[in-house]
C-alpha cells in the first residue's frame, strides 16, 4: 500500500531520538542475565527449525484472517470514529495473530540492525538508512540536531564516541534530552505517539480500502458509492494481501536458509570444539543471510514485546517469569528470587507498589540489580560474550542430535543392505 510515505509523525521522530538513547544499553528494565542455563528440551536441526518458523506464520496468517472474517468496518476515513474502530480491529489482529504493530516493526528493525555497532556516528547514520529504507521523512530535522550533538561531544571529547565510553555516552545524552525538550518530546508520552501513528497509519489505510473498493464497484457498473459499513468478508481480499506478504517474506528467509546450509560443509562432531564453533558459524550466517532470529535475539523480541505497556515492575517480573519457564529455561542461579525481594525491599523503601514511570523508585531498584548482578559475576559489558556461549551451547546439542540421526540413518541403511543380501543368498539357494 502507499501509505509508507505518510508515517511519520511525533512517534516516529520519538522512536528516533529515544533510540539514540538506547546506544549504551538495552532498554529492558531488569539487566540481570536470569536466564542462566537452557534445560533439557528437543532441540530443532535446519530445516526442522526453519519449517517450524515457516509454519508459525502461516498459523498467524490464517489467525488474523480468522479475525478479519468475523469484524465490521466502516470505510470512511473523514470519519474519526471509523478509523479508530478500523484501528481497533487492526490491533485485535496484531494481539490475536501476534504480529507487528508499524512502531514495533520500526524499533525491532533497529535493535536486528545496529546490534554490534560500536561507534555513535555509524549507529546515527544507520538510523538514517532505515528511515529513507521505510519511506519516512524527517521534518523537524531531529537528525541533523543529532549528528550536531554528536559532532560537539565528539570535539570535546578529542575522539570518535564508542558506545562503550560511559562518561562520553553520558554526554551525548544530555544532549539528545535538549532535542526532545526543544521539540516537545517526552518519553513518558511515547505511547500515545505510538497511538497517533497507528490512527495516522489506519486512516491511510482506509483511504486504500476506499479507493480500492470504488474501484470494484465502478468495474461491477455500479454508479454510488456511500461509505456504509461492510462485512470484511467483502474486503478480505485486499487485506490478504497486507498478510501474504508477511507470509511470503518468510517463505523467502526459509528458502534463503536451506541455500546456504546446502552449500556449507558441517563436521558431526559435538565433541570437538572447532567444528562446534565452525557449526555456530554456519547458522550464524544462515541467521544473517535469512535475517532470523538467534536464541537470544529472540528471547529479549519475546521479553520487548510481552513486557510493552506493563505499568508496574512487579507484573513485570512475574512476566519475565513467564517467558522463561515457557522458553523451558531454568533458574539455576535464583536470580528471580532475589530480584522479587530487592523489589520487596524497595516498596518496602517507597511505601507503595513500584510504577515503572517513578524514576527515584526505579533508580532504587536498579541499584539493587546491581548488587545482585555483581554478586553472581555477571558484568553488563560482558554481555555479548554470554550470548556467544549460549550459542555455542545451543551449536553443540544440535550437533549431538545431528549426530544421533546419522547414526540412525547408517543402521537403517545397513539393515536394508543386509536384508537384500539375505535375499539374494535365499534366491541362490532355491535356484541350485
Amino acid at each position: 500500500m502507499a501509505y509508507t510515505s505518510r508515517l511519520l509523525n511525533r512517534a516516529r521522530l520519538a522512536s528516533s531520538s529515544c533510540a539514540g538513547q538506547r546506544m549504551l544499553q538495552h532498554e529492558s528494565v531488569i539487566p540481570v542475565r536470569h536466564f542462566s542455563k537452557q534445560a533439557d528440551r528437543p532441540i530443532l536441526k535446519g530445516d526442522e527449525m526453519l519449517k517450524g518458523i515457516f509454519f508459525e506464520v502461516k498459523k498467524k496468517f490464517e489467525t488474523a484472517l480468522g479475525v478479519l472474517r468475523k469484524e465490521k468496518i466502516t470505510i470512511d476515513p473523514d470519519d474519526p470514529s471509523a478509523v479508530e474502530q478500523y484501528a481497533k480491529v487492526m490491533k485485535t489482529v496484531r494481539e490475536k495473530a501476534d504480529l507487528f504493530s508499524e512502531s514495533q516493526r520500526i524499533n525491532y528493525t533497529i535493535q536486528t540492525r545496529t546490534q554490534g555497532i560500536p561507534d555513535a556516528r555509524t549507529y546515527l547514520l544507520t538510523l538514517k538508512e532505515i528511515r529513507v529504507k521505510r519511506g519516512l521523512t524527517d521534518d523537524l530535522g531531529a537528525e541533523t540536531m543529532m549528528m550536531e550533538a554528536l559532532d560537539k561531544v565528539e570535539k570535546e571529547t578529542k575522539k570518535p564516541l564508542l558506545r562503550s565510553d560511559k562518561k562520553g555516552m553520558a554526554l551525548l545524552l544530555a544532549e539528545f534530552d535538549k532535542i526532545n525538550q526543544k521539540l516537545g518530546i517526552r518519553k513518558e508520552n511515547l505511547p500515545k505517539y505510538e497511538e497517533q501513528l497507528e490512527l495516522k497509519i489506519a486512516k491511510a489505510q482506509l483511504e486504500e480500502l476506499k479507493k480500492d473498493a470504488s474501484e470494484a464497484m465502478e468495474t461491477q457498473r455500479k454508479s454510488n458509492f456511500g461509505c456504509h459499513s461492510y462485512n470484511v468478508f467483502k474486503i478480505l481480499h485486499i487485506l490478504e494481501e497486507m498478510l501474504k506478504g508477511i507470509f511470503f517474506e518468510v517463505k523467502k528467509k526459509f528458502e534463503t536458509a536451506l541455500g546456504v546450509l546446502r552449500k556449507e560443509k558441517i563436521t558431526i562432531d559435538p565433541a570437538d570444539p572447532a567444528a562446534v564453533e565452525q557449526y555456530a558459524k554456519v547458522m550464524k550466517t544462515v541467521r544473517e543471510k535469512a535475517d532470523l532470529f538467534s536464541e537470544s535475539q529472540r528471547i529479549n523480541y519475546t521479553i520487548q514485546t510481552r513486557t510493552q505497556g506493563i505499568p508496574d515492575a512487579r507484573t513485570y517480573l512475574l512476566t519475565l517469569k513467564e517467558i522463561r519457564v515457557k522458553r523451558g529455561l531454568t533458574d539455576d542461579l535464583g536470580a528471580e528470587t532475589m530480584m522479587m525481594e530487592a523489589l520487596e525491599k524497595v516498596e518496602k523503601e517507597i511505601k507503595k507498589p513500584l510504577l515503572r514511570s517513578d524514576k527515584k523508585g526505579m533508580a532504587l531498584l536498579l541499584a539493587e540489580f546491581d548488587k545482585i548482578n555483581q554478586k553472581l559475576g555477571i558484568r553488563k559489558e560482558n554481555l555479548p560474550k554470554y550470548e556467544e556461549q549460549l550459542e555455542l551451547k545451543i551449536a553443540k546439542a544440535q550437533l549431538e542430535e545431528l549426530k544421533k540421526d546419522a547414526f540412525e540413518a547408517m543402521e537403517t541403511q545397513r539393515k536394508r543392505e543386509e536384508f537384500k543380501d539375505e535375499e539374494i543368498d535365499s534366491e541362490d539357494w532355491f535356484s541350485n
